[in-house]
C-alpha cells in the first residue's frame, strides 16, 4: 500500500503532502497517517515550520463519503472524532503550521485548511462547506472556525447554502492570507509567524439550519466545537442524511 501522507524536509520546513487520490479525500486512514506525520514534524525541535499540502489539482475535496455512507446506513457508529482530534492538535501545536492549498478545499478540506495558521490558496480554486447538500452539518469545527475568520455573516451564508466561493473572495473575507497563481509550496515558505482561530473573536455579531445556527451560537470556542459535534452526530444518523447521501451516490452511477 502506497502512503497516504509523505514527509520531506527543506532546511527547518517540514512538508506533508498527503496523497489520497483522485481528491484526497481525508478517510480515517489518510487522517491517521497525517496525523502521525504532523505530531513528529512537531515533536522535532530542529523544525520550525510544518507546510501542509495535497497533490494533484485538490487539497482536500472533503472526508470520506463512503464511511458517511456506512453511519447514515447504521452500520458503523457515528463517531468521526478523530477529525477534530487532529484538527485541534494542528491548532494547538508547538509549531507554525501553513496550509499549501494547492487547489480546491472542501468540507473537512476546509476545515483542515481553517485549523492552520496560515493559508495559501492557488488561484482558480475554491472553497466551500458544502455539507448541507447531504443534509449534515459541518462536524470538524467548521461553524466555529469559519465565523472567526470570515465573521458571522458570511459563514452563515456559506453554512446554509452549501455554495463554495471562488480564491479571490475567500481572500477577501480573510479566510485565506494569500492568493498565489503558482506554487503554494514556495509561497508558504516564506511564511513566518500566524494565527490561532480559537483565539480570535467573531467578527461581528428545516433542522439541519437549525443545527448550523446552534452551533454557531453556541458561544466560547470549546463549548461551540462540543456543541457541533453533537449536532453532527444526531445529522449523521437522520434520515435526512440517509436519503441525500443514497442519493449523491445513485447520481454518480447513472
Amino acid at each position: 500500500m502506497e502512503r497516504l501522507v509523505t514527509s520531506e524536509r527543506i532546511g527547518s520546513t517540514a512538508i506533508l503532502t498527503i496523497m489520497n487520490p483522485p481528491v484526497n479525500a481525508l478517510s480515517r486512514e489518510t487522517a491517521a497517517a497525517l496525523h502521525l506525520a504532523w505530531q513528529q514534524a512537531d515533536e522535532d525541535d530542529a523544525v520550525t515550520r510544518i507546510v501542509i499540502t495535497g497533490s494533484g489539482k485538490m487539497f482536500v475535496a472533503g472526508a470520506d463519503l463512503r464511511e458517511i455512507e456506512r453511519i447514515t446506513q447504521h452500520e458503523i457508529p457515528p463517531d468521526l472524532s478523530y477529525l477534530n482530534q487532529l484538527l485541534n492538535a494542528i491548532e494547538r501545536g508547538h509549531t507554525l503550521v501553513v496550509m499549501a492549498m494547492n487547489g480546491g478545499a472542501l468540507g473537512i478540506g476546509l476545515e483542515l485548511a481553517m485549523a492552520g495558521h496560515y493559508r495559501v490558496l492557488r488561484a482558480g480554486s475554491q472553497v466551500g462547506l458544502p455539507e448541507v447538500n447531504l443534509g449534515l452539518i459541518p462536524g470538524a469545527g467548521g461553524t466555529q472556525r469559519l465565523p472567526r475568520l470570515a465573521g458571522v455573516g458570511p459563514a452563515l451564508r456559506m453554512c446554509l447554502t452549501g455554495k463554495s466561493i471562488s480564491a479571490e473572495e475567500a481572500l477577501e473575507l480573510g479566510i485565506v492570507d494569500r492568493v498565489v497563481e503558482e506554487d503554494v509550496v514556495a509561497a508558504a515558505l516564506e511564511v513566518t509567524q500566524g494565527r490561532r482561530t480559537d483565539q480570535l473573536p467573531c467578527q461581528g455579531n428545516l433542522r439541519v439550519v437549525e443545527a448550523i445556527l446552534a452551533a454557531v451560537r453556541a458561544g466560547t470556542f470549546e463549548a461551540g466545537l462540543a456543541e457541533e459535534a453533537r449536532l453532527f452526530r444526531e445529522a449523521l444518523v437522520d434520515q435526512e442524511a440517509k436519503e441525500k447521501v443514497a442519493a449523491f451516490f445513485a447520481s454518480r452511477k447513472k
